[in-house]
């Protein structure tokens, strides 16, 4: 039995620094990605380069409509998608 107070590590903790980087309605949708495993760090690490990257992708609505068309690809291909994205951006 766990000692009082103790809390069970998880996955989702060791990206709270990255998560943090998010405003508070975009973490929480990330935060409940991460934690149904519908996305991974990887995933999580790609959204943070769009982000910093696309002012006009960093609202919760843009974030969940983004992850909703990209919910079958997995990290390789959703980096080259995002990175696709980020060009189109820089190309306008």
């Amino acid at each position: 039995m766990p000692r009082p107070g103790y809390e069970e590590e998880n996955d989702v903790r060791e990206d709270d620094d990255l998560l943090s980087r998010f405003d508070p309605e975009v973490r929480a949708e990330l935060f409940e990605r991460l934690s149904s495993k519908t996305i991974t760090e990887a995933h999580l690490v790609q959204l943070y380069r769009l982000h910093a990257a696309v002012p006009e992708e960093r609202d919760a609505d843009s974030v969940a409509e983004l992850l909703d068309a990209t919910r079958s690809m997995e990290a390789d291909e959703f980096k080259s998608w995002i990175d696709d994205r980020i060009q189109r951006w820089k190309d306008q």
